[in-house]
């Protein structure tokens, strides 16, 4: 089985991920899109989504991305810088496209966008721990 295959394979078992509903759309070398359609019980005031749902698929499509130019195990978030744009509300679709930009001894740097449609709702750059080998 190939890294790829084996972490397709595994995004389906995180609780989180099925909490959330998100779908891995998308899993390359380096390359990740993760999506989830917005449920009511995300939701705060003034029907908005709670910032924290729009990273935390923002998260999944960047440590898979990362984790996919690593040859095994899990690479931890380390940091990350994020900017929001604007709120996604029900039933809009939260789309997540990660990049892996950069890889040095310790780390691998990941730019993040969030879309619904075309349009950009938020921005993070993350950095990953690269594990010990």
């Amino acid at each position: 089985m190939t890294r790829i295959e084996e972490l397709e394979q595994g995004f389906g078992e995180h609780p989180f991920s099925r909490l959330l509903g998100a779908k891995l759309e998308r899993l390359e070398t380096g390359f990740a899109v993760v999506s989830a359609k917005v449920t009511h019980e995300m939701l705060i005031t003034q029907g908005m989504v709670q910032g924290g749902v729009s990273f935390s698929i923002a998260d999944f499509a960047g440590v898979y991305a990362a984790m996919s130019r690593i040859s095994a195990g899990h690479t931890p978030l380390a940091n990350v810088h994020g900017d929001y744009y604007g709120p996604f509300r029900i039933d809009e679709v939260i789309l997540a496209r990660a990049d892996v930009v950069a890889i040095d001894k310790k780390s691998l740097h990941v730019i993040v966008e969030v879309f619904c449609g075309s349009e950009k709702r938020a921005h993070f750059t993350l950095r990953f721990a690269k594990p010990k080998e």
